[in-house]
């Protein structure tokens, strides 16, 4: 429907005579481009938007935080275009490349520099969406051989994980509804596949020692936070 309403191109805006119609589709547009992006590394699906339009304005008035931690969450997903679908998908696309994949790690690292100004809904959606996206990224090196399956950067993605839902609110996590559940599950499962094949004498013990201790602190806040929102998404 956005596409046949011809929303993905920028011409479309500068023929709308409606000012906050034109808003609305334009913030609409985005949306979906976050939405479609989070489906197809989900669901190894193949993109059909591509960012063709500007992006939405942050004017001065009662929206503007709003928009702010909005536009921070396209920042997370705009570099996971084709050229990361393609290598995740497993299709005739290039294999993966090291300095490709660190160089999405660096953006995800620094994509967000403002996040402690946004809203706690905004801020549960970010942190664990930025660590889900680390661990896709992390995932994809394990897979191209890149990066052995017992490295940290698993370890350390779950414990930052860990210290989102304790710092954040219950309702924080309930407002985002079962995707960000979904998410959590992805990150947990990963680092369980890190457990399975990890070895008393590796080099990362210290780090698993200190994962598995916030692991059992924090169990009973993972619980009331996974079970609300599985309540909250049904």
């Amino acid at each position: 429907m956005l596409q046949l309403l011809r929303l993905h191109e920028e011409a479309s805006y500068a023929a709308m005579t409606d000012l906050k119609y034109s808003t609305y589709s334009r913030r609409t547009f985005w949306l979906l481009f976050i939405t479609e992006r989070a489906y197809a590394l989900q669901r190894h699906h193949p993109l059909t938007l591509r960012r063709a339009i500007a992006l939405p304005i942050v004017e001065s008035g009662h929206e503007a935080s709003i928009i702010s931690g909005f536009l921070d969450l396209v920042a997370l997903f705009q570099n996971f275009g084709d050229s990361f679908l393609s290598r995740w998908n497993l299709s005739s696309g290039p294999t993966a490349s090291l300095p490709f994949l660190a160089k999405l790690q660096e953006l995800l690292q620094y994509s967000i520099p403002h996040v402690s100004e946004r809203t706690n809904i905004q801020k549960a959606d970010l942190l664990v969406s930025r660590q889900w996206l680390k661990t896709v990224v992390w995932q994809l090196c394990v897979s191209s051989g890149l990066l052995s399956s017992t490295s940290a950067v698993e370890m350390t993605i779950a414990r930052d994980v860990l210290l989102a839902l304790r710092q954040l609110p219950l309702k924080a996590f309930q407002a985002n509804g079962i995707g960000i559940l979904e998410k959590v599950f992805d990150i947990g499962y990963s680092l369980a596949d890190v457990l399975v094949v990890f070895h008393a004498g590796d080099r990362t013990q210290g780090l698993f020692n200190g994962v598995a201790t916030d692991c059992r602190h924090g169990s009973w806040r993972q619980h009331q936070v996974l079970a609300a929102v599985g309540v909250k998404g049904r």
